[in-house]
């Protein structure tokens, strides 16, 4: 099933099949991950990227019956 956003595509990218199936194969076979790497990468090398870390400390209880 096609997720409705597609549906929503102006005409001038093609037929919305069409754009679905690329946009799948390249999130399949990491071209995505590639772009975003490299962008990552030369942004980092040129100082654009604060590289600030957070950690989540959230803590989940369980009912005692749940074990």
């Amino acid at each position: 099933m096609t997720d409705p956003v597609w549906r929503h595509l102006p005409e001038r990218y093609g037929n919305r099949k069409a754009v679905h199936e690329r946009y799948r194969r390249c999130a399949a076979d990491g071209t995505f991950d590639a772009i975003l790497t490299h962008a990552q990468v030369h942004d980092d090398s040129v100082g654009r990227i604060d590289w600030t870390v957070s950690v989540d400390s959230t803590i989940v209880h369980a009912h005692r019956r749940a074990a």
